[in-house]
């Protein structure tokens, strides 16, 4: 199965990154971010605190759904879903 990850150019350059994942597994978001860790370490302290929990100033969406308002990072990511990491909007 695979997933797409779109990054923000706000936390790095920006695109997306195809991951690919056994058939018939459903990985959750944390699973996703350590695949994408490994293909691109320097997002990783970018996204993650030390403990693994999501920075503050990071969202995380499969698909439209913000995964602070579902699972956290045990949010599964279903096939053909898209798994958004952006910052959060402000402004004024």
């Amino acid at each position: 199965m695979k997933v797409t990850v779109r990054v923000m150019a706000a936390i790095s350059t920006g695109g997306s990154v195809e991951l690919e994942f056994p058939d018939g597994e459903v990985p959750s978001v944390a699973r996703v971010l350590d695949a994408l860790a490994v293909q691109q370490p320097h997002l990783t302290y970018r996204i993650r605190d030390a403990d693994g929990a999501l920075e503050r100033f990071v969202n995380v969406f499969v698909g439209r759904d913000n995964v602070n308002r579902c699972d956290g990072l045990a949010t599964r990511v279903p096939p053909g879903a898209e798994v958004w990491i952006v910052p959060p909007g402000a402004g004024g």
